[in-house]
């Protein structure tokens, strides 16, 4: 898959999840320059995802993609949720889908390690859509 192309859909990808959820918000430097390097960083992961399958020997399918692309993503999210970057995301506490009604489930989330798990679940969903469309 070309490389410049799946950069474009990740950063997509992260306008969609910030847009759709209550939980992740832009950081205080701006919000579309932090939404945008937020996007280039969640992109930059899914481009190494595939070379870190091979580093580690795994067969390249769809399951072992997906783990290591949660894992990735959910240590992104992590440190976002931790406070390591203020400037770039903040992960607070709400409804993961409330208020916009983008979709009819609503699931609060108490704590912001929870949402970052839950980003990091719904991003690597949409990353393997992606993933398996592109082939």
């Amino acid at each position: 898959m070309p490389t410049t192309l799946a950069v474009f859909t990740n950063v997509l990808i992260y306008f969609t999840v910030v847009a759709a959820t209550n939980i992740l918000r832009p950081g205080s430097s701006g919000k579309n320059i932090t939404m945008f390097i937020g996007g280039i960083l969640l992109s930059l992961l899914f481009v190494i995802t595939e070379y870190a399958v091979k580093f580690f020997k795994f067969p390249v399918n769809f399951w072992s993609l997906s783990l290591v692309g949660f894992i990735f993503n959910m240590i992104l999210f992590l440190l976002l949720a931790a406070g390591i970057f203020p400037g770039l995301a903040i992960i607070q506490t709400g409804n993961l889908f409330g208020e916009q009604g983008t979709l009819a489930v609503d699931i609060l989330i108490e704590s912001p390690f929870l949402g970052a798990i839950a980003l990091a679940v719904l991003v690597t969903l949409l990353q393997m859509i992606y993933r398996r469309i592109s082939k």
